[in-house]
């Protein structure tokens, strides 16, 4: 027989948490067998004196072949295939944790984006437009990175939050539209 499934504006909630999650729908149905999503978004913010936020969101998405098994047994989320018509990305630092060697990088993993994530294997991503912003407000360092790209696709994406390095991607290919980077002393953009 035909199952679907369908969830409208789910409640989700992660206790003990500054993360907040947003859902518009999710609907699955056993011949289709694609997870259907409307806007997904995730974002923290954390308190002073480290008042870090990001913010990832995702527009009309469809997901194929979650595997359960190793999701139950490991808690690795696994996947075959994410493509998404939109994608949002937000970073910004705003208060000092400790001096940096160099004063423009940014230490993603302090950012805590990859324990929001979680375990990930994701074979394949697609978007057709993103928009990504990296602000740092610190004092003296401020910085204010942004870029717009008519499609982004990745293979082979790993996420471990535990490890030295949290992220590997096997291949990147991004169409930029337009690029801008302002920092103290430099102002450089193009499209």
């Amino acid at each position: 027989g035909y199952v679907k499934l369908s969830i409208q504006n789910p409640q989700l909630e992660i206790p003990d948490s500054f993360k907040r999650v947003q859902l518009d729908y999710f609907e699955w149905s056993n011949k289709e067998h694609d997870i259907n999503v409307g806007k997904f978004v995730i974002s923290q913010r954390s308190l002073p004196p480290r008042t870090d936020s990001f913010l990832i969101q995702l527009d009309t998405i469809a997901i194929r072949k979650i595997d359960w098994k190793v999701w139950l047994d490991s808690g690795i989320i696994k996947l075959d295939t994410i493509m998404a018509k939109n994608g949002d990305m937000y970073f910004e630092s705003s208060g000092k944790e400790q001096r940096k060697k160099n004063k423009d990088s940014v230490d993603f993993r302090k950012l805590k984006v990859w324990d929001a994530i979680g375990d990930l294997e994701l074979d394949y991503f697609s978007a057709r437009y993103i928009n990504v912003g990296i602000i740092n407000r610190n004092p003296g360092e401020e910085r204010n990175n942004s870029l717009i790209g008519d499609s982004l696709t990745i293979h082979g994406l790993s996420i471990r939050p535990e490890n030295d390095n949290p992220v590997n991607v096997l291949n990147l290919a991004l169409s930029v539209r337009s690029f801008l980077d302002r920092g103290v002393n430099n102002a450089f953009q193009s499209s």
